[in-house]
Parts: C-alpha cells; sequence; structure tokens
C-alpha cells in the first residue's frame, strides 16, 4: 500500500486550471447578463503610498489572476515556482514525491504519510518518540525549554556530543 499511495502520488496530476478559466461573473459581464454585487470580487481602495505597479498587482491578485501563467485562477490556486504552473487547492510542492500536493493527489499524498509511518521497516537510529526526544533534549523535563544541558545528561547521552549515537538492536539496515 506504501508504494502504490507513492506511485499514485507521483504520477497523479495535482490538478491544473483549465486554459482561459474565467470567474463566474466575469464570464456573466462579457456575456452582458446581470450580476449580484457579492460576485464581483472587492478591490480595496487604493492608498497614495502605493505606486500604480502596487496598485495593478494587488487588484489583479483579488480578481483572481495568474501573472506568471497569464490565465484567471479560482480560489485556492497558488502558482508553484518549480513546477511554473498554477496548482488547484496547493498545499505544497513536495520534493519527496518531486509532485506538487494539490486537490487531485492530496489524498494519496496522506495515505503515503500514514503507510510510511506505519512501515514494518523500522529505521536503526529511531529509539521511540520519547527516546528520540531525551537524544536532543536531555533526559531532565525540567530543563527542555533552557538551553542548557545537565552534566549528567553530557555523561549518560552519548547522541549530545554528535560523535556516537545508539541504534536498535532488530532494525534492518
Amino acid at each position: 500500500m506504501l508504494m502504490w499511495s507513492y506511485i499514485k502520488v507521483v504520477i497523479q496530476d495535482p490538478g491544473s486550471v483549465p486554459e482561459n478559466w474565467k470567474l463566474v461573473s466575469e464570464q456573466n459581464i462579457e456575456e452582458g447578463n446581470s450580476v449580484a454585487l457579492s460576485d464581483y470580487a472587492s478591490i480595496e481602495n487604493p492608498t497614495p503610498t502605493l505606486s500604480t505597479e502596487q496598485i495593478e498587482r494587488r487588484q489583479s491578485q483579488s480578481r483572481g489572476y495568474c501573472s506568471k501563467c497569464q490565465n484567471g485562477k479560482p480560489p485556492r490556486c497558488h502558482h508553484c515556482s518549480v513546477c511554473q504552473r498554477c496548482v488547484l487547492k496547493m498545499d505544497h510542492h513536495c520534493i519527496w514525491v518531486v509532485n506538487c500536493v494539490g486537490a487531485r493527489n492530496y489524498k494519496f499524498f496522506l495515505l503515503f504519510v500514514v503507510y510510511e509511518k506505519k512501515k514494518s521497516v523500522q529505521w536503526k537510529y529511531d529509539m521511540g518518540w520519547k527516546r528520540n526526544f531525551e537524544q536532543v533534549f536531555g533526559a531532565n523535563k525540567a530543563l527542555w525549554f533552557f538551553p542548557l544541558f545537565l552534566k549528567r545528561d553530557m555523561e549518560n547521552i552519548p547522541a549530545l556530543h554528535g560523535m556516537e549515537f545508539p541504534t536498535r538492536s532488530d532494525a534492518v539496515e
């Protein structure tokens, strides 16, 4: 299931905006239909301190237009600088799956993350969440949020020196 979810999130298109996409209200204006006031995107009144370029950018953003793709874009759609396209309901560009996580592959990404956490092969340095946490912050919970270590922790936790790390004996290399 892990590999299946991984392959699906890598191969599946995250969702892209159709070419020449426009908001419903923009289509109605061009067709001459009446439009309710709520259909218009609210454009803030520009202040005198903004330059003309900044005002135009703000207005185009409020209307849902991507200046890089030269296309309209729906709400929650964002331009990915890595993929060089707008992605519907974009969450992020994931370097591990070499793809954006968006509307059409979000489920596969979440399943991949869940299955990866539940995998049967254990990493040799994974000592469990509590021991892993103590390897970084020390054993004394009262000092976890203070930037210091006890002398006892420095002597008993070799990982704090950065040269030796405890490993699981049952883990696969």
